[in-house]
This record gives structure tokens, sequence and C-alpha cells, in this order.
């Protein structure tokens, strides 16, 4: 993988981690809140993973999510602004630290010790980290791992009249299998050497043939299997047209298997090499270091899921020798709020002559709105067979998407 340094911790980590620390609660339909309505993001009548949820991407910067926020709810820690300290305290509540169990806190967040120093919540692995002692890696606080799988379109070749593999990762089989019997969620990545959109297509079959000779299926995977394209030759705006649809070709036959399809390179690659606004059907992994300049950390008009930004220290992550790439990821691959790809700006408009609107995905919880035929909605994301819309008449909650069209 491409290798980026120095990156400092920021508050967007910070947030990332504290997802992570709280994977049994989002099943829970949420808590009532108190008349302040402090920690209701959204306004639905309770606090829950779904308020942490967009409270985070709004603080992130993501597209549609300051028309949902209610800012006098979200400023939980009473200091007249809205921003990752309410997050964490959001997060916290949620996972019952103590001091948390009532909204608003208002003690001094800012001057506690933050979980900075937590292990990542995500790595990415190959070979080169040797073998790796996977339940000291998930006792580290690892949660996700994307394994690399192989390299380039020629799986074996002939030598000294023997068949040897030469592409395969030569400890792929192996990392799954300690990876998962540790708990540790996992995803799939190819690094490219394509110079053509056939190359891709072959790298493509070999990936899938690597994945079906392990016996491993959609099913066992909870993270995406990534295109790695960020050789140096391909980096050249000249390519842009080629590179672009060698990442389709690659990341549509992986959907056309079954797989969930990511792209990954980094910053410069993805803005000089390839027309990426073409991307937003696939996950986005993106690599760049970064000293506290987040606005760097975005692809203008396409939403970041996976950021690579930077090594762990040596040795902070137990089992592994040497450096290791770490991530933060915008999705809780573990928990039941793993959502389809982010579609901020799809407008919907309803079908149905009066469409309900929940507070969540079901038409157990509770009603909060309604809606006109023909009233547009924008839809913030999608979950399963239900969409999280606001709509125009000023109601925004669940609808199914049997009831929207467009």
């Amino acid at each position: 993988m491409f290798k980026i340094k120095n990156a400092s911790i920021c508050f967007l980590i910070v947030i990332c981690v504290m997802f992570t620390a709280i994977p049994k609660l989002m099943t829970v339909q949420g808590d009532t809140v108190s008349e302040s309505g402090y920690g209701d993001v959204n306004s639905d009548g309770c606090v829950d993973p779904l308020d942490l949820m967009v409270l985070t991407r709004y603080v992130a910067g993501w597209q549609g999510y300051d028309l949902i926020v209610n800012k006098a709810n979200s400023d939980v820690n009473c200091d007249s602004q809205v921003n990752s300290v309410d997050v964490i305290v959001i997060a916290r509540h949620l996972a019952n630290h103590s001091g948390y169990s009532k909204l608003p806190y208002l003690s001094n967040v800012e001057h506690e010790t933050l979980a900075l120093q937590t292990p990542a919540v995500l790595i990415d692995v190959s070979t080169h980290q040797g073998e790796i002692d996977w339940k000291a890696v998930a006792q580290s606080g690892v949660k996700y791992a994307i394994i690399r799988a192989g390299y380039g379109n020629c799986l074996y070749e002939v030598k000294s009249d023997k068949t040897v593999s030469v592409q395969i990762d030569k400890r792929v089989g192996y990392n799954i299998e300690k990876a998962k019997e540790n708990g540790i969620k996992i995803g799939i990545y190819w690094y490219s050497y394509a110079d053509s959109v056939e190359d891709a297509k072959k790298e493509a079959a070999t990936c899938l043939g690597v994945l079906n000779s392990l016996g491993v299926t959609p099913n066992d995977l909870e993270l995406p299997v990534a295109f790695d394209i960020e050789e140096t030759s391909r980096n050249k705006s000249t390519l842009k047209r080629q590179n672009t649809d060698m990442v389709k070709a690659f990341c549509n036959a992986i959907s056309t298997a079954g797989y969930t399809p990511m792209v990954y390179s980094f910053s410069n690659f993805f803005k000089n090499a390839t027309y990426y606004e073409e991307f937003s059907d696939y996950y986005i992994w993106f690599a760049h270091s970064t000293d506290n300049d987040l606005s760097a950390v975005k692809l203008n008009g396409l939403d970041i899921d996976i950021w690579q930004y930077g090594y762990a220290p040596v040795d902070s992550i137990k089992g592994i020798v040497g450096n290791v790439d770490i991530n933060r990821t915008y999705w809780d691959f573990n928990c039941n709020y793993k959502l389809e790809k982010h579609t901020a700006t799809v407008v919907r408009k309803t079908t149905s002559v009066s469409t309900t609107l929940y507070s969540q995905p079901s038409t157990d919880s509770n009603k909060v709105g309604t809606a006109d035929k023909g009233v547009s909605m924008k839809v913030l994301f999608v979950y399963g067979s239900w969409s999280y819309v606001y709509a125009d008449n000023g109601c925004q909650g669940f609808v199914s998407n049997s009831h929207i069209t467009g």
C-alpha cells in the first residue's frame, strides 16, 4: 500500500474511535430524552446511535446534514458551539461511561484524555507484516482489517517444471482465517499493476479466483473488496480517462460477483489522475496525511468512507512487528447501522397519497410525520429497504423505498 507518514491525531480520529466503542448499542431504539432535548440531534424524540451518526457527519462536513441537525439539542456541553466535543459527549452517553448518564454534560471535556492513544480501529496488512498474532491484534483494540489478497493478473507460472503461485499474497489465507477467528471484521484489497481496461478486468478475475480458491464468499466479508490503484506510472493527468475506466471495470466485475467494491488511492492520484466523480457507486478509501487540516480529506462532491491517515506507532499494536497502516472509517461496519452507499444529493418524490415517516426503519417505530403525494425528499442515506429523508414540507425520518420514486 502507499505509505503516508507524520499524521497527527485529530478530532475525526476520536469520533471514529467512539463509534467502535458502542457497537452493542447500535440495535437500541433509543432513550427518551428530557424536556430540554439535549442529545436529540435529529429531533425524533430519543437519543440513540442515529443521533451520534448524524452529528458526526455534520461535524465532518458531509453534505445535507446541516438540514437535519438541531443545533440547540446538539450543544450537549452548553458551550454555544456544535463540534467534536459534543460528538464525544453523546458517544460516551450512549456507551454508559461513568458521569455521562445525564445530558447536558457540563464538565470540561476538552481537557480530559480523549482516548488519543487508542490503537487503530482499522488496519490494512499484507505479507510485508510477516506472521501476525491476530489474537494480540484483537486485544490491542483493532476492530477491522483489510487484507491484501494479491496483485497483478498472473496467478501461476511454470518454474522448473512446477506450477507455482506468484501473485497471491503468501499470507492471505492465514490472515483471513486468524482475523475472523479472533472477531476482527475483514475486507480485501488487490494491488493493481494494470495498464489497460482489459488488464483491470483480468485483475478482477484473478482476485475473484483467489477468493474462490480460499472459499471466501461475499457473506464472509464485512468490508468491501478494494481496487488499489497507485502506481507512479499511472499518476498522470493524461491517463485520467483510462484510469477511471480501469477502476470501473474492476469494481463492476467485483459487484457482479456479489461483493461490495471499493477504490483505494491517495489524494493526489484521485484528483490528478482520475475522474473520481464517476466513483459514486463505490466505497472510497482515501489515503492522505494531514496536520489537523481536515479540509484536505475530501473529494468534492464525493464522500470518503475510509481514511488512511498514517502509520501506527511501532509496537503500539501488539501482534505486529514494525509499521502497519492505520485508518479511520466513517462507517460502522460492525453494527446494525451498516448503511448502503451515502446518497446525500439524491432527490426522490413520494408516490402514495399520504406517506408516513418513521423515527426508525420500521413501521413499529414512532411516526414522525407525513408527506402528500409528489412531495420532494432529499435522501440522506439508505438503510436496506428504507431511506432517511428530509422532505420539502419540513418533515424528516425514515420512509419505505416502495413509497418514493425518481
